[in-house]
């Protein structure tokens, strides 16, 4: 019901879009070095502003990225494929000349592999576009992929967390605190879910009677 039932699609939407946007929003505040871009296109990153010094290179990576690679018998389909890729969001650190591919994902964590199952298959989903962007732009760049995975129950891995909110100067208390919030809106969105699933039958039952 929380992660793959058809009737809820649009309940589990709704649920990930509201933490993901507390957790870009706060993960922004955090940190001034960093500026996050929520569910953009790889072929929408072209109209991206960007630092007068950084202009050149982000510019020439970004024509590059659309363009099909002539050193390599690359397939085309995939070439397109990549820019059509639209992760969670994606992180800039200009003066650190540093990219973060973002994912976010609201699992089902009753495994007690949960987290390092989904955290590979997150990882391995944007390879191909981190290796992409690290070639096309010039040496001293930093692509990297930053997934966060969060349980249904509100369970999480802390190391890999806090070390995930420690990039964006989130630490200590601050990061205690925040983690905190986001597991008890993590159970809410669980609870809302129930909500909608009991609704969506006492309408179904309403309707055969």
């Amino acid at each position: 019901m929380q992660c793959v039932c058809p009737a809820l699609k649009e309940a589990r939407i709704r649920a990930h879009h509201n933490l993901v946007t507390m957790l870009w929003g706060r993960l922004e505040k955090a940190s001034s070095r960093w500026c996050i871009h929520q569910e953009m296109t790889v072929d929408a990153l072209c109209g991206l502003e960007t630092p007068l010094d950084c202009h050149a290179d982000w510019q020439r990576a970004v024509d590059e990225l659309q363009e099909p690679d002539l050193e390599a018998a690359e397939d085309p389909a995939s070439s397109a494929g990549l820019l059509r890729k639209r992760p969670d969001g994606f992180a800039f650190n200009w003066d650190g000349r540093s990219i973060l591919i973002l994912e976010f994902l609201r699992a089902y964590d009753l495994r007690a592999t949960w987290h390092t199952d989904m955290d590979h298959f997150k990882i391995e989903r944007y390879v191909p576009l981190r290796d992409k962007l690290t070639r096309c732009l010039p040496a001293g760049w930093i692509v990297d992929i930053l997934p966060l995975l969060l349980g249904v129950r509100g369970s999480f891995d802390e190391q890999t967390w806090r070390a995930a909110l420690e990039r964006f100067n989130l630490t200590g208390i601050k990061a205690t605190e925040f983690m905190t919030e986001l597991t008890a809106k993590c159970l809410a969105e669980a609870e809302e879910l129930f909500n909608v699933r009991a609704a969506a039958l006492h309408a179904n039952h309403a309707n055969r009677t």
